[in-house]
């Protein structure tokens, strides 16, 4: 069996962090466990940018781009920081 490091992520809604309530708990748990969390929910790159949503809730594909991207780079570090924005 591979090994590998679980990572938790929230990607990106255009109306950010408020349009949820249990992130608190996700997160907590994540901490307890050991497991990276990362959240783009709240990031000001993506919050309320028409560019890059088709809905409110899903990234269109210029979107999914910039997120894809974004998530790599993060990815990429040898252990990616339980990360919020």
């Amino acid at each position: 069996m591979n090994e590998g490091e679980l990572v938790f992520v929230i990607s990106p809604t255009w109306y950010g962090k408020k349009a949820f309530s249990n992130y608190g708990s996700i997160e907590a748990i994540c901490k307890e466990h050991g497991i990276t969390f990362i959240d783009f929910s709240n990031s000001p790159k993506y919050v309320h940018n028409n560019d890059l949503f088709k809905d409110g809730m899903h990234l269109n594909s210029k979107g999914a781009d910039e997120f894809t991207k974004d998530l790599i780079k993060l990815l990429k570090k040898a252990n990616p920081p339980t990360q919020s924005y």
